[in-house]
């Protein structure tokens, strides 16, 4: 990763608590992996329309006889 970017930001204390809980770490550590969380889940979405799109050349039959 790059540089860091200092921000302030008011979450209900509520849900920092209730994610620090599930994370078992810090608030800084906690906000960072719900963001990766976020940006993971485009890709993975963009993974999901892809789904049925590509065609193998594989028979699979024959690969389960071996």
């Amino acid at each position: 990763m790059g540089t860091a970017k200092k921000i302030t930001t008011n979450i209900p204390e509520d849900l920092i608590e209730k994610a620090q809980k599930v994370t078992g770490l810090g608030i800084t550590k906690t906000i960072k992996m719900g963001l990766e969380l976020l940006a993971k889940k485009e890709h993975y979405n963009r993974l999901k329309s892809l789904k049925g799109s590509y065609k193998s050349k594989f028979n699979f039959s024959n690969l389960r006889e071996d």
